[in-house]
């Protein structure tokens, strides 16, 4: 505390506690201990000497106006009482505008739905992870609700997208589907194999119409590639689809029907980046930012990425070129007027 601190509480003190100056003919600054003690007991008894409240502005305008006074949204005011009370008051009030909401949201929300997904391994379950997949998505301009998640009994390889309308008595068509990476990096590898090229490591909706992915490389070879990339879903809910809606039995989970779950394989040449020297992990995206953030599994490496900088790069591309073709063009016209009037010289 500097000394500037203590003489301002020292101007308060004297200002609003000292009831009989005319008593101190020292120099210096002076207050009535007890009037100050009183606010710090705690107890509910009313002050000995409460405080003056002529001339409180804010006090005058409540007393004077019924609707306020009455009002439940304004914490009442308490010149007989200590610090102590209102403190205990304030923090009643506050306990109930926070947990009455919570009741009454509470009762009112109802399960409509429930899918069994899979059965977690109980080593997954004592692993501490930062993010961790099922990821909620909400479309609220076509009012559905999605969920990426992946099966580990199952395979990683593959990513499940469930989605569902937000209102219970209406179907979504291609209600669950799972999606299938293929080959579009290394060509050196068979594409007839039944085995699976790539691993889903994270995935997050960036908007409504995209979701951003990390993936990791199945191939067996060290320093295997880590790729950031982006799966629209125009890619994955396309018409024949719809033919091979998946039918739940709701007497067993999901992980043992995986094989009747309609299955889509996408191919990402164009919307990949290649995370060199990196064992990315996590991502998070913002698609209104237009940037991803992806972690390594590590926890010591971050990496930004903007999104959209490959638009910016074929803009400015074809800047140059047309910039080039002008210079170029520029340079034919005076070598025309050059031998125009070379020949004319002659």
């Amino acid at each position: 505390m500097t000394q500037k601190d203590i003489t301002f509480v020292a101007d308060f003190l004297t200002e609003h506690f000292n009831e009989a100056p005319e008593l101190y003919n020292r120099k210096g600054k002076y207050f009535n201990v007890e009037r100050v003690g009183q606010y710090l007991k705690d107890e509910d008894d009313d002050l000995v000497s409460p405080p003056n409240t002529e001339g409180n502005q804010w006090f005058n305008f409540l007393q004077n106006s019924t609707h306020l006074k009455e009002s439940p949204l304004l914490f009442p005011y308490y010149p007989q009482k200590s610090l102590h009370f209102v403190k205990r008051r304030m923090e009643g009030i506050i306990d109930q505008c926070l947990q009455k909401p919570a009741d009454v949201i509470g009762k009112s929300v109802h399960q409509a739905v429930c899918m069994p997904l899979y059965k977690g391994s109980k080593s997954e379950d004592n692993t501490p992870r930062l993010f961790k997949l099922p990821f909620m998505w909400n479309d609220k301009s076509s009012n559905l609700h999605y969920v990426l998640f992946t099966m580990l009994a199952s395979s990683l390889s593959k990513i499940y997208i469930l989605r569902r309308h937000t209102d219970v008595s209406r179907s979504a068509n291609n209600g669950l589907l799972a999606v299938d990476f293929g080959n579009f990096l290394n060509n050196s590898i068979n594409e007839s194999s039944d085995t699976s090229f790539y691993s889903c490591v994270d995935a997050h909706f960036y908007d409504d119409e995209t979701i951003t992915v990390v993936l990791k490389e199945n191939a067996e070879q060290e320093g295997k590639e880590r790729i950031l990339a982006q799966l629209p879903l125009s890619s994955v809910y396309v018409d024949k689809d719809q033919e091979r809606e998946f039918s739940l039995n709701s007497s067993k989970r999901l992980d043992e029907q995986s094989h009747d779950i309609p299955t889509r394989t996408v191919f990402l040449e164009s919307q990949c980046r290649v995370l060199e020297n990196m064992k990315a992990q996590y991502v998070a995206v913002n698609g209104i930012r237009k940037v991803s953030c992806v972690l390594s599994s590590n926890l010591r490496h971050v990496r930004v990425f903007e999104m959209d900088v490959e638009d910016d790069g074929e803009a400015e591309e074809e800047e140059e070129e047309e910039e080039t073709t002008q210079i170029v063009g520029g340079e034919q016209e005076e070598l025309n007027l050059s031998t125009a009037d070379h020949n004319s010289v002659c």
